[in-house]
């Protein structure tokens, strides 16, 4: 199975704004650092597809509110 064939354009959108979005609130509170540990569990754990379920999973790892980063 080719993974990359199973990830859609606007999968790839949504999630690459979640990083924005998380990126952004980390670096507000002095926390950026650990915006790596959320991109290297996502691209880890979530290979081959992206999802929301998967982002909230991130954000569990790293102890920070989903919703506090929309």
């Amino acid at each position: 199975m080719d993974w990359f064939t199973e990830i859609k354009g606007r999968d790839i959108i949504l999630e690459d704004l979640r990083e924005q979005c998380l990126h952004k609130a980390l670096k507000e509170d002095g926390n950026e650092a650990i915006w790596w540990d959320y991109m290297k569990f996502v691209h880890q754990e979530c290979f081959g597809f992206i999802t929301q379920e998967c982002s909230i999973l991130g954000h569990e790892k790293i102890e920070v509110d989903y919703l506090s980063t929309l």
